[in-house]
Order: C-alpha cells, then sequence, then structure tokens
C-alpha cells in the first residue's frame, strides 16, 4: 500500500488548483487578448501530392462514366505479361480498397482505390502506360481509374478479367502490404 506523505498530497492539491486556476482564467478573457495563431504555411515538402488540376471535381468525376469507361481499352492476363517484360512495363494500378489490397494483389502494384485516388494520382510519371485492375464484373472500377487517367493524356486500359483472370492463371499473388498509402 502506497504512503502519501503530506508535502506530496500538498503539491498534488496545488497542482490541480493552479491548472484549473489557468483555465479559467484563459476563459475569461476577451478574444483579442488571446495569442492568434500562425496562418497555415504551404508545404515545401517535394514529396507532396499536388492538388487536383483548376476545375476538376472529384465529386463529380470519381461516380463515373459508363460510356468513356466502356471504351477504355482491356488486355489480358498474357498482353500484360509481355507488357511488364518489355523496355518501359506499364505501371499497375490496383483500383481496390485498402483491405482488399492487402488481402491479395499483383506484385509491384501501386495501391490506388478510389478513395485515394484524388490524392495519389499524380504521382503516376506523365505520359506512362497504366493498366488498372479490380475484382468488379466487367472492370468496372479499373475502367473508371483508366477513363480518368485516359482523359489526362495517360495511356491507360484495365486488366480483362481483373486479379481473378490473374490468379486464374496461376500467376503471382501476394498478400503483404506492398506500397505505403501516403506520402
Amino acid at each position: 500500500m502506497a504512503h502519501w506523505n503530506e508535502t506530496a498530497t500538498g503539491l498534488a492539491v496545488i497542482a490541480v488548483v493552479a491548472v484549473t486556476a489557468r483555465v479559467t482564467l484563459a476563459a475569461d478573457l476577451p478574444q483579442e487578448a488571446l495569442p492568434k495563431a500562425p496562418p497555415p504555411q504551404a508545404s515545401t515538402s517535394s514529396q507532396a501530392v499536388p492538388p487536383a488540376p483548376p476545375g476538376v471535381d472529384w465529386a463529380k468525376e470519381l461516380p463515373g462514366n459508363p460510356e468513356g469507361e466502356r471504351k477504355v481499352p482491356r488486355v489480358t492476363v498474357e498482353d500484360l505479361i509481355r507488357m511488364l517484360a518489355s523496355d518501359k512495363p506499364p505501371v499497375l494500378i490496383d483500383a481496390r480498397e485498402h483491405r482488399a489490397f492487402e488481402a491479395g494483389h499483383i506484385p509491384g502494384s501501386i495501391e490506388m482505390g478510389l478513395r485515394l485516388f484524388p490524392s495519389k494520382w499524380r504521382s503516376v510519371p506523365a505520359g506512362s502506360r497504366v493498366v488498372a485492375y479490380c475484382t468488379c464484373p466487367e472492370e468496372h472500377t479499373a475502367a473508371r481509374v483508366a477513363y480518368i487517367l485516359n482523359m489526362r493524356g495517360y495511356e491507360a486500359s484495365a486488366l480483362k478479367g481483373g486479379l481473378e483472370a490473374w490468379r486464374a492463371a496461376g500467376r503471382e499473388v501476394v498478400t503483404a502490404p506492398a506500397f505505403p498509402t501516403s506520402n
């Protein structure tokens, strides 16, 4: 059993009274007497992801454009294997959300589900060939990501059959998290 001496107890009471008095005094001061927070500073980090281009409304763009998405080229697993073995392999984008990505993805894929897309799409080098994949019927989410990238000058396509086609072809799927989701 711990024994408190009178001095330690007295100091604890004084500390509580002092903290309470300080909070009460600050609350009673007029707003102009309180210190002002400094204005937010622009990030100087070269790692910062730039904002979306002027005029882009992600709330309108991310719901998709079914007509445009249908026009997105599809590549087969065999096409993707050839592309990956080429001198200029494509950037692979896993268009699924975080938990699905962690559960299994194509090695070297970048996690870029629709929630992350607005903040991460510019991390893909300009002019890159891109293959997006998902597990949706008819590659809906991958086609949405590819369509938006195509509208920004990328050469993007969707993997026909998505991750399931990749698995069915006996290709490697990794389950450990690959890349961080933020810079």
